[in-house]
């Protein structure tokens, strides 16, 4: 009578610890998941902010190289004078 007392409340505490380490488990991956695809998000955000800010970097080169060519010899001396001024 006992025993079988006993062994119903080892039973009854083992599955308890069953869904309870079942559950865990379960919290522990979806916080992992959700780690993980916050981080690789973030590092697409990084690589699409680079590329803008290379784009712009580029599109910028473009344009002073594009004014450099174009203009006259006067006001080449003119902007390296403000520019030393500066």
């Amino acid at each position: 009578m006992i025993g079988a007392v006993l062994t119903a409340a080892v039973v009854r505490v083992g599955r308890t610890l069953a869904r309870v380490a079942t559950l865990a488990a379960g919290i522990a991956v979806l916080v992992w998941l959700a780690l993980r695809r916050g981080r690789r998000d973030a590092q697409a955000e990084e690589t699409l902010r680079r590329a803008n800010a290379r784009i712009t970097a580029l599109k910028t080169a473009r344009d002073i190289r594009h004014d450099l060519q174009n203009a006259d010899r006067d006001d080449l001396q003119r902007r390296a004078d403000r520019w030393m001024r500066d």
